[in-house]
């Protein structure tokens, strides 16, 4: 039994120069490369939720200079075990997508995926059955420590989010989640005052005629959702029963903005082959030995892609077939801390924020204002409020990613877990 976290990485992730090899049988050597040698990136696969699927293909960088070099004119199309085809669209440089209403995982079905280069060179996946979806059963948030694993890190109180889910009763199971992140948070300060290039000559209520806001807080309040980079993996295998394990995934500590005014994640649960769990597992163990006293060399972890006409090619990268079923979500809220203001750029002066407003053109605008509270240098939990022109990333929370559309699945805190005091 194995339960792994593989950290800042995605699902698949490859290296530049530390390779991957995992078939059924795992064959690790140690190929002699040059340092200008380079190889192609197959990062993508097919799940039983509604598409489009996503392709993208690239050639590998060095370890110091990992850049995405994509590979662009190819003809790239997923294949079941039934003669279906769907050729995929290259959205962007590298990036081939199906259609939203293509191609779909069917339960029972085996999948591949067929690349052919500009240069006339075809590459392709071993068919890979989608298997059997396991629900979770509970999703759980408990406060809990983290304790440092080396000196580089520290102690860390926070929520640890843990999954109980069971195998399945037929054959040994490897399941991998995927945590989809929403939170909520806010502007230094709302909006108070704008400039787009019109001044109000009568009945403003400021120094300069300024247009009032309609709706101070229209930018205040933003809500995020983004899926973790962290993915986690186990394996049930050799497991005496198929009961239910309650399984530890995310941690986030207290203190982290994204628990201050609501925090709520959903887990989607996938079901994967043993290959595509044993790829994951020897990529994160490749990723995690690299700087410490037990470093192995370099090797490379195979994935499930060939030259069709030269199998002996280093391909890198895996193309997942995975039956994936929809979590339950969990909303939370951390207890009161003290959180770092973002340092703003700031005009207080009437002088400098005058001929900041004469030198400014359409493209600056609009230019934003307000009473801003600033630390008081006497006494720390106290603001003084000025007013003031600030950098429109203090003010517009959308600068930073987020939409202001409440998400429909957002809870109240009457009905949320709320561990604030």
């Amino acid at each position: 039994m194995h339960m792994n976290k593989l950290k800042n990485i995605p699902w698949i992730v490859v290296f530049g120069f530390f390779l991957v090899t995992t078939t059924s049988c795992v064959e690790k050597y140690w190929p002699v490369l040059s340092l200008g040698e380079s190889f192609l990136v197959v990062d993508g696969g097919i799940n039983n939720f509604p598409g489009p699927y996503t392709i993208k293909l690239s050639y590998s960088s060095s370890l110091t200079d990992t850049l995405f070099i994509p590979i662009s004119s190819a003809r790239v199309s997923i294949l079941d075990d039934r003669g279906n085809e769907e050729i995929l669209i290259q959205n962007s440089p590298g990036i081939y997508k199906t259609s939203s209403l293509g191609i779909q995982g069917i339960i029972g079905r085996s999948y591949k995926v067929s690349i052919l280069l500009e240069n006339g060179e075809t590459y392709e996946s071993e068919l890979e059955e989608l298997l059997e979806p396991i629900n979770v059963e509970e999703l759980i948030a408990e406060e809990e420590w983290q304790y440092a694993q080396n000196i580089l890190e520290v102690d860390q109180e926070g929520l640890r989010f843990n999954v109980k889910t069971k195998a399945n009763s037929t054959s040994n199971t490897y399941l991998i989640w995927e945590i989809e992140e929403t939170y909520e948070y806010h502007s230094v300060a709302p909006i108070m005052y704008y400039y787009d290039g019109s001044i109000l000559s009568e009945g403003s209520s400021n120094n300069f005629g300024l247009q009032r806001m309609k709706n101070m807080n229209s930018l205040f309040c933003c809500w995020k959702t983004e899926t973790l980079s962290q993915n986690f993996h186990y394996s049930f295998e050799n497991m005496s029963s198929d009961e239910a394990h309650q399984i530890p995934l995310h941690f986030i500590p207290y203190g982290d903005k994204r628990l201050r005014y609501g925090y709520n994640i959903q887990v989607n649960q996938f079901v994967i082959s043993k290959d595509a769990y044993t790829f994951i597992n020897e990529l994160e163990k490749q990723n995690e030995n690299q700087g410490t006293l037990f470093t192995t060399q370099p090797f490379q972890i195979k994935g499930n892609i060939l030259n069709t006409l030269n199998p002996s090619e280093i391909v890198l990268g895996y193309f997942k077939v995975a039956s994936g079923s929809l979590g339950p979500r969990i909303q939370v809220r951390a207890p009161w801390r003290r959180y770092k203001r973002p340092i703003c750029y700031t005009l207080t002066s009437d002088s400098l924020i005058h001929n900041f407003l004469i030198s400014s053109n359409s493209d600056d605008w609009p230019l934003y204002f307000t009473d801003y509270p600033f630390e008081n240098p006497m006494n720390t939990l106290e603001n003084i409020i000025i007013f003031a022109y600030v950098a429109p990333s203090c003010v517009d929370c959308t600068r930073h990613g987020g939409t202001t559309n409440k998400p429909y699945f957002w809870e109240e805190w009457n009905k949320a877990i709320d561990y604030s005091d």
